[in-house]
């Protein structure tokens, strides 16, 4: 169901129509109407060698923080307070080698 405030196709419309058969979208450059492709005709290929490694790399990220015991989690959101982020988001940021993120 659209979302709108004022009438349909106005400056404020979100969600779509029943169906999906018209989505509305309103970003900075203001609302957007638009048809969804088909999910069986999306030109969409497989992941490409890049992706499929850091794929991996998140996963074995992930599977290190889930073997970390408790007091090491509570060390790393100690350490991710002076950044603004959680011990999860720090830890993950230097695993994955991500600068200023």
């Amino acid at each position: 169901m659209a979302r709108v405030k004022g009438p349909l196709f106005s400056f404020a419309a979100s969600g779509n129509t029943t169906g999906g058969a018209m989505q509305f979208r309103t970003t900075k450059a203001g609302t957007h109407v638009y048809q969804p492709p088909d999910p069986d005709t999306q030109n969409q290929g497989p992941p490409t060698p890049e992706q499929e490694t850091q794929r991996l790399r998140f996963k074995e990220a992930c599977d290190e923080w889930s073997a970390l015991d408790a007091p090491a989690k509570t060390q790393w959101a100690v350490r991710g307070e002076a950044f603004n982020l959680s011990g999860f988001s720090l830890f993950m940021r230097e695993k994955l080698n991500l600068k200023g993120t």
